[in-house]
């Protein structure tokens, strides 16, 4: 069942792994949760004897679901898959693979020629900070889908170019989420790259002198690469990601914002990010992703370099998102309801 928010546009779909078996979602979260945390010696697989049926079949969708493929293999290795099946984990690989691709396109095909003119957002953004994982080349940082920054009309006319060289096609003519290529590949893989004239086009209260700023902060790190956002816009980008585009339910996306902290979080502007955080009436985005935070704080007795100010708040949160927020973070049975975040 899906089920349409009427103010953004976007789709929910109800998963179809849902469980409501206690023994299924302590297993399930587990897991999935040892994955957010990332390595940590003597990782085993988990007991899995007497457990339903259904447990595994909803543990490998929880995974695929929650983008952790890379995760799975940096914390678990190939120890889950006597559980998950070796079909389960070619499927991985193939998720790998498509990255590695990715990232030949990003530094062969759109860097050097439009590398001062877009900015590479979300999934690409993010795994330069992952690289400090890295195990035998391995960056679990998987990328799904390219995601290009393009503010003016003729640097999309030009990217529109370079993709069609590169054997893109346009497959939506208009839309409010942006411009998505394609490209088939082996093993049936689709390669899909967005390109966005406006971050955020639902914004009520997101303007264009703020966008601007924040593309004129970023950062370029070699002739051959795009722009990438400045960290502390990159923490926004991702918190927003976390709250607005899951709903608080993506283990990848907080697993980024924790890795945000751990590598950049004693340099974040946290001055800027409040004062971008006030710019909205209701800023709901950023609280949750707080509580996200927080939860995450718990389960791995960790302690994340965040303002007083955000730990002051958390003290006398409000019912209604302690709640919500943590039972999207039961990756077996995620709460569904839709809450209308003001953009």
């Amino acid at each position: 069942m899906a089920i349409r928010s009427a103010s953004s546009g976007q789709t929910w779909d109800r998963h179809r792994w849902v469980s409501n078996s206690g023994a299924v979602q302590a297993w399930v979260n587990d897991v999935v949760w040892r994955l957010v945390q990332g390595p940590k010696p003597g990782t085993e697989a988990p007991p899995s004897a007497n457990l339903p049926p259904e447990t595994f079949d909803n543990c490998r969708e929880a995974i695929l679901a929650n983008g952790l493929e890379g995760m799975l293999l940096l914390v678990y290795g190939d120890k889950l898959e006597p559980l998950l099946g070796k079909p389960f984990y070619e499927i991985v690989a193939r998720e790998r693979r498509r990255t590695d691709i990715f990232m030949q396109e990003v530094h062969w095909l759109l860097g050097p020629r439009l590398g001062s003119q877009t900015i590479l957002i979300e999934d690409y953004a993010m795994r330069g900070y992952y690289s400090h994982f890295a195990e035998d080349a391995l960056n679990p940082r998987f990328i799904n889908m390219l995601t290009l920054w393009t503010p003016t009309l003729a640097t999309r006319e030009e990217v529109v170019k370079i993709l069609v060289e590169g054997g893109f096609v346009q497959e939506n003519l208009s839309d409010d989420n942006g411009y998505l290529f394609v490209k088939p590949a082996d093993d049936g893989l689709v390669h899909k790259v967005k390109l966005m004239g406006t971050v955020w086009t639902a914004g009520k209260n997101w303007v264009l002198d703020v966008e601007r700023e924040i593309f004129d902060r970023a950062v370029q790190y070699s002739s051959s690469t795009p722009l990438r956002l400045e960290a502390t816009d990159l923490f926004i980008f991702a918190t927003r990601r976390f709250s607005i585009d899951s709903l608080c339910g993506s283990a990848i996306y907080l697993r980024d914002l924790v890795t945000l902290l751990d590598r950049a979080g004693e340099d974040l502007d946290w001055d800027r990010v409040r004062k971008i955080k006030n710019a909205f009436q209701k800023p709901d985005w950023f609280w949750a992703a707080i509580l996200g935070l927080d939860q995450f704080e718990k389960r791995s007795g960790r302690t994340l370099p965040l303002p007083d100010w955000a730990r002051a708040w958390l003290k006398e949160p409000d019912s209604f998102w302690s709640d919500f927020v943590s039972s999207r973070l039961n990756w077996s049975n995620p709460d569904l309801r839709l809450i209308d975040f003001p953009r």
